[in-house]
């Protein structure tokens, strides 16, 4: 089935250094964490996952215009992706041509100059990659727990699928959290208060996931074949966890 294979496919394209180095054990109060030094040692890690905002970047350095991939992921809104596609290698964020024209607008360019000035951006509307079978958002969420569930008979998810997912979101979701914090958002006091403990909630979450699926029990594993290896049964709570708190911060309208 097209699942199988899609997930199939994702373990085998796994980076081994993942599966090498040890979990890093990072602080996972965001509150504790130094903004300045953590966007700097994501950098490559958020150009792989997002290549297309690291294009209007140098686009825009030509214009005179320098601005980083924190503010482009904002102001695009592709920092709230998650996608979950019937497609290999497994993927959690694609390129939408008009979140790019979102943000190229804020610095008062149109689509002509999109086009020509990010390549990427002509052949995404040319080759579209969402399909028919792909969810995003909750839905992705939503099958992400169908395949854990027994009763729905569907090929079940690979953990090292899961680990990579929930980094992804661990790392998108910080980044969110830094925004709210530095007030990129349009919240109240009170509005923000909330969404930065939402967030603080999903970050665990999904950082607890990925050490759930290392090391089970807290237990290190010996070896790279050790590892990744145990029942993925045990996360359903995580990622419960986690599209609780993506249903409730859709109701602040800033996940755009």
């Amino acid at each position: 089935m097209k699942g199988e294979r899609l997930f199939v496919q994702a373990e085998s394209n796994i980076d081994l250094w993942e599966l090498l180095s040890p979990l890093k054990k990072e602080p996972i109060v965001l509150e504790e964490t130094d903004y300045d030094s953590w966007f700097e040692q994501r950098r490559d890690w958020f150009k792989q996952n997002f290549p297309w905002i690291f294009q209007l970047k140098e686009a825009l350095a030509k214009e005179g215009i320098e601005v980083d991939y924190p503010e482009l992921l904002i102001q695009s809104g592709d920092i709230w992706q998650f996608v979950c596609l019937d497609v290999a290698p497994a993927r959690f964020s694609i390129i939408d041509p008009n979140s790019l024209l979102r943000a190229a607008s804020d610095y008062g360019f149109d689509k002509r100059w999109l086009l020509e000035n990010v390549p990427i951006a002509k052949s995404a509307l040319e080759n579209p990659v969402l399909s028919g079978n792909s969810f995003t958002g909750l839905k992705a969420f939503e099958r992400w727990l169908d395949y854990l569930d027994e009763t729905k008979e569907l090929e079940p998810l690979t953990p090292i699928y899961l680990y990579r997912a929930s980094k992804y979101l661990a790392e998108t979701r910080r980044l969110i959290w830094f925004a709210v914090r530095n007030a990129k958002y349009d919240l109240t006091d009170k509005e923000c208060t909330e969404v930065l403990a939402l967030l603080q909630n999903e970050v665990t979450a999904a950082c607890k996931c990925q050490s759930n699926l290392l090391y089970p029990a807290d237990e290190q594993k010996q070896s790279c074949y050790d590892r990744c290896q145990e029942p993925v049964g045990s996360v359903a709570g995580y990622i419960e966890t986690m599209k609780a708190v993506e249903e409730k911060i859709v109701e602040y309208e800033i996940d755009q």
